[in-house]
């Protein structure tokens, strides 16, 4: 049975539990990476704040095309194979009056809007369309509150089918959110053991996304210590089934 990974952006399941899928891939499972937000921009003018995340990445106008080929490379590092729905990030959507979604810092971590209520549920249809056979889901926790992340547990919630939870990196580290609260009354849990060789594809993966290293780590050296951290504590060989 195939396992679908849910990624809101290029970049989150790799950094939340690429180990993990490392290991499920070298015991024989079939998994894949399906990114919801990885669409292209819109035509037209983009919002200042989606311009100046193109500065900060060093990608420019090309971001969306950059950020897929790394995650191309990522997805292969940890073994995975991937696909991308065409709905664009949440710094490129807009409301029904045109006003950007996402206009500063503090608009990623909003509540969802009943517009991107209405999203999840097209989503939902498009994952059953594109997925129609029996399959093992796994969704983000959305510990953090991005919008995005938001709008990808929205859409797990909406396929009718029983899910597995993971818990959203770097987010759950750099905010110290107790994991706890977000597992309280989990019916069960999987547990898969990352060996060394786990960790260092996890690491391999996440170093494959050279546009965003620099909005979490100084260098690939501190990612890898975080991770190694990261690993040791083992919250990101763990899924939860709320």
């Amino acid at each position: 049975m195939r396992w679908i990974f849910l990624s809101s952006h290029f970049d989150d399941v790799v950094l939340s539990c690429g180990g993990l899928v490392w290991e499920l891939v070298q015991s024989g499972r079939q998994v894949e990476i399906c990114t919801l937000c990885a669409g292209d921009a819109p035509s037209g003018a983009l919002s200042d704040f989606a311009k100046k995340l193109h500065a900060e990445w060093g990608t420019g106008a090309d971001a969306v095309s950059i950020r897929r080929r790394e995650d191309t490379a990522a997805c292969q590092a940890v073994g995975a194979a991937y696909h991308h729905l065409s709905n664009p990030d949440a710094i490129y959507r807009s409301l029904p009056d045109g006003t950007p979604l996402v206009k500063e810092e503090k608009d990623i971590f909003q509540e969802l809007p009943s517009p991107e209520l209405t999203l999840a549920k097209k989503l939902s249809q498009e994952l059953l369309e594109l997925y129609p056979q029996r399959s093992v889901w796994v969704s983000p926790l959305s510990m953090g509150g991005h919008v995005d992340h938001r709008l990808c547990r929205a859409t797990a919630g909406f396929l009718g089918v029983p899910l597995w939870y993971y818990a959203d990196f770097p987010y759950i580290n750099r905010y110290n959110i107790p994991l706890r609260p977000w597992i309280r009354g989990a019916a069960n849990r999987f547990h898969q053991q990352v060996s060394p060789a786990g960790l260092t594809a996890w690491q391999n993966g996440i170093a494959c996304y050279g546009s965003q290293i620099s909005s979490f780590w100084p260098n690939l050296e501190a990612m890898r210590n975080e991770m190694t951290e990261y690993w040791q504590r083992g919250v990101g060989s763990r899924l939860w089934r709320l």
